[in-house]
């Protein structure tokens, strides 16, 4: 499942990848990279502040990556998965995706294996 957004964290990463350090920039972009979709926000909301350079430019790489309108690498992969687990139906893949669904209510892993769950269920009963 995608790890539930941790606000008060994910702004201080955001602000870490400001730091004068470069190995502080780079620790923090690793973490939000583990945070996936969970970021997305904190880093929108940072762009809109008109950032320094380099924060700009880590966040917007960072948004070409996770952002959910963006689907490519990993998180194309992902949702493929699900798709898979769907058109598989067994009572293994509804347990991996009932796992996913609880995730982050906002990521879109967690919406997409809800989903899946739910097109199931309205096609063979629970």
């Amino acid at each position: 499942p995608t790890p539930r957004a941790d606000e008060p964290r994910l702004v201080g990463l955001v602000r870490d990848l400001d730091d004068d350090d470069f190995r502080t920039r780079q620790r923090a972009m690793e973490e939000l990279d583990r945070q996936r979709e969970s970021a997305v926000p904190a880093l929108r909301k940072a762009l809109a502040a008109s950032p320094s350079l380099e924060l700009r430019r880590r966040a917007e790489g960072f948004l070409a990556k996770w952002d959910p309108v963006v689907m490519q690498g990993e998180p194309l992969r992902t949702l493929r998965a699900v798709e898979t687990l769907e058109q598989a139906g067994t009572s293994e893949a509804r347990q991996v995706l009932r796992a996913l669904g609880e995730g982050d209510q906002g990521a879109r892993l967690t919406r997409e294996a809800k989903a899946s769950l739910r097109r199931l269920q309205a096609k063979t009963g629970p």
